[in-house]
């Protein structure tokens, strides 16, 4: 047998047959060389390493170690709703954090507290951000189940402990993309169905500004001055000429046609129409330029005379 193994001690067994063909993946959890999981500088709560090694006739002997770690980081979100449709960007991350007792809420013994957070995350300054120690232990052995198990594969045969395994195998060509799917995985679900604490007793959970779309009316008052200025000038308007009437006598069946019937022609007028009447056209042109107006009589009989007869225009 031939052991091959990675600085963090985790190991892998393989016939040593120069002939054989084998694929061989391996997982396991480990406290980590370059991402040391005691650190207190980074809340880590997975550290695991990967181990592959595949033979085979055409190309020899491949072997691939990777340590893969997990760790709790705050994310500063810029949020925007336009036309109903949601927006979301990271601002940025920040993952520098230290050990300290942390009293109230649910972090009951020491957590990791995030420190030296950037101005640009907009971060609230009255507010801890922290990692409780509970949830830190329970997510690590939570990953340490799921990040632990071998896979064999051979032209016959493939053989998984687990379909977290089988998963990880399945994504060695790809290892990187694997892993951002799988932490913003995580990250959902932490933002999803998490619960947050707060020693103050507060409720605020997001700092920022939020906007909602409502009908708005905006009334330019002035334009009110246009109806009623002209409902006024319209009143003036008929008040003047009622006035006016009344002054010069004018009877409020002028504007009726029936009266005009029975109102007599100037004998003058008649005069100049002669047989014009047989005519077409001959009335307009014998008396059509003539002014006349209406007078009335001194026996009442209203009457229409050209205002040349009239002794006022002379």
């Amino acid at each position: 047998m031939c052991t091959y193994s990675v600085d963090s001690g985790n190991t892998l067994d393989v016939p040593m047959d120069p002939a054989a063909e084998f694929n061989i993946f391996k997982v396991a959890p480990s406290n980590g060389t370059s991402h040391p999981i005691t650190s207190t500088n980074r809340a880590y709560f997975s550290v695991f390493d990967m181990l592959s090694l595949v033979q085979s006739e055409d190309q020899g002997l491949s072997v691939t170690g990777t340590e893969c770690a997990l760790w709790f980081c705050v994310q500063s979100f810029k949020l925007l709703v336009f036309d109903g449709t949601h927006n979301e960007t990271i601002v940025g991350n920040w993952s520098t954090t230290e050990r300290a007792h942390v009293g109230g809420g649910n972090l009951h013994s020491a957590g990791y507290s995030f420190i030296g957070l950037p101005e640009h995350l907009n971060a609230d300054n009255t507010t801890t951000y922290s990692v409780s120690n509970e949830a830190i232990t329970a997510l690590r052995t939570f990953m340490a189940d799921i990040t632990s198990g071998v896979v064999r594969a051979d032209t016959n045969m493939l053989d998984y402990s687990s379909d977290w395994v089988e998963a990880m195998w399945n994504a060695t060509n790809n290892l990187e993309a694997w892993m951002e799917s799988f932490t913003r995985a995580m990250t959902a679900e932490f933002r999803i169905n998490g619960r947050l604490s707060n020693g103050l007793g507060g409720t605020k959970v997001y700092a920022g500004s939020a906007t909602q779309l409502a009908p708005f009316i905006r009334v330019q008052w002035w334009w009110m001055f246009y109806p009623g200025c002209m409902l006024l000038i319209s009143f003036y308007y008929f008040l003047r000429t009622v006035v006016i009437s009344a002054r010069h006598g004018v009877s409020a069946w002028k504007g009726d046609a029936l009266p005009m019937l029975f109102v007599r022609v100037d004998d003058n007028i008649h005069a100049h129409v002669g047989d014009g009447m047989d005519v077409p056209g001959s009335l307009m042109e014998r008396v059509g330029n003539i002014r006349i107006a209406m007078y009335r009589d001194e026996d009442g009989q209203w009457r229409f005379r050209s205002t040349r007869d009239d002794p006022k225009e002379a």
